[in-house]
């Protein structure tokens, strides 16, 4: 009993703790990135569905503005990516695109769709991509700009993990990359790259970038992280170890942050496109594996559904008080607790604090993310090294 009252007495403070910390929002004369470390990082705001200015597609009556708009996911057909796909298809995007590894499973997830009446025949499409081989991105890329001429919504949401004793040495892509950091991060980097002249032909513009409060559980040597590192195999199981197979995951992760951040600084504030990266939460969600044929499980039956998992998205591709706005990460849940500690491969932060507090304190936050994320040195390093090991060259030849 004393347990359970000492366990009930901590949920109660952290309740008083979360509605006495909420900041407001930063004035509109406060430089960017606007996140104090000091003084708490984040602060709560609306979803996209309560401003006002988005009261159209609650109610429905936006389908004809959104009747023209393209959107892609990586990942689209399960999990996260598929609650992705069916919110925008109810909201009325003309066209969702949905990738995976395997072109059937894309068309498996397109066919259930339109069958059970959540998505117009037409309106979703699959097609096949696998991140960790960046020819099949060259390959999705050229497909993807053969059909459409424009791209309003790129949400890249595809990841996978390791799992311990999967492959019985280290698992490598055919470039040499470590698989993980070949899917989770670099092959995102490209097809970002390949697709970013119809994103910015288009109106409106949005980018969504999956990553994860994991990413607080990057290595402290962000060098290591570089591309010309990258093809560590030791962190991918293999020989490795799970603490090696996690920190890799996480290290993916805040990378996809600080490409995020460093096409905020390439573009400039006068551009017309937002890039957001999110945390999805603590989802129940069969993660793909680093294998194409095999997948795993549902992995965590205490978590939110899917559907919970495609709110910061749909908030990064829809919401107008975060247009033009940069150096921010959405978290749809009260979370200082990394501020302090690092998250440990296994740790409580993960088994308790995630899973119970996300429940009680479910909501929009302008979260700050890890500050290695704002090493502007390391992000215009790991871009420009980006580019050159996917064979785009030096950056005259991108943004």
């Amino acid at each position: 009993m004393i347990g359970i009252g000492l366990a009930f007495s901590g949920i109660i403070l952290s309740w008083i703790i979360y509605q006495t910390s909420i900041a407001q929002p930063p004035s509109s004369e406060m430089p960017l990135p606007y996140h104090n470390v000091e003084t708490g990082g984040y602060y709560h705001t609306k979803w996209w569905y309560e401003e006002v200015e988005n009261q159209d597609l609650v109610t429905g009556d936006a389908v004809a503005r959104l009747a023209n708009d393209v959107a892609l996911i990586t990942g689209g057909n399960a999990g996260i990516g598929k609650g992705i796909a069916v919110e925008l298809c109810k909201l009325g995007v003309g066209t969702v695109v949905i990738t995976s590894r395997s072109l059937n499973r894309a068309k498996k997830t397109v066919t259930e769709l339109v069958e059970d009446g959540i998505c117009k025949k037409g309106q979703i499409q699959g097609m096949q991509v696998d991140l960790a081989d960046l020819d099949s991105v060259h390959a999705l890329a050229n497909d993807f700009k053969s059909r459409f001429s424009k791209l309003n919504y790129f949400v890249e949401n595809a990841g996978g993990v390791i799992i311990p004793g999967q492959y019985p040495g280290p698992h490598v892509n055919k470039e040499g990359f470590e698989a993980l950091y070949a899917g989770n991060y670099l092959g995102h980097f490209l097809l970002l790259q390949l697709l970013l002249d119809l994103i910015e032909s288009s109106h409106p513009a949005r980018i969504s970038l999956t990553s994860s409060i994991a990413h607080w559980g990057v290595t402290n040597n962000l060098t290591s992280l570089l591309p010309t590192k990258g093809w560590d195999a030791r962190k991918s199981q293999g020989n490795g170890t799970l603490i090696g197979a996690v920190e890799q995951y996480c290290n993916t992760k805040f990378l996809q942050i600080a490409m995020a951040f460093e096409l905020q600084q390439r573009l400039g504030g006068n551009s017309h496109i937002t890039i957001t990266p999110t945390a999805p939460g603590f989802i129940n969600t069969n993660i793909p594996s680093g294998n194409r044929e095999k997948t795993m499980p549902p992995i965590n039956p205490l978590g939110r559904s899917p559907k919970h998992g495609a709110e910061t998205t749909l908030h990064a591709l829809f919401s107008k008080s975060i247009e033009g706005k940069t150096g921010y990460f959405l978290q749809p849940y009260w979370s200082p607790l990394h501020q302090n500690l690092p998250l440990g491969p296994l740790g409580l932060s993960v088994l308790l604090w995630e899973w119970l507090f996300q429940r009680i304190t479910w909501g929009c936050f302008m979260w700050l993310p890890h500050p290695k994320t704002h090493d502007l040195s390391f992000q215009k390093q790991l871009w420009e090294e980006s580019l050159k090991v996917v064979g785009l060259g030096p950056p005259s030849s991108s943004v």
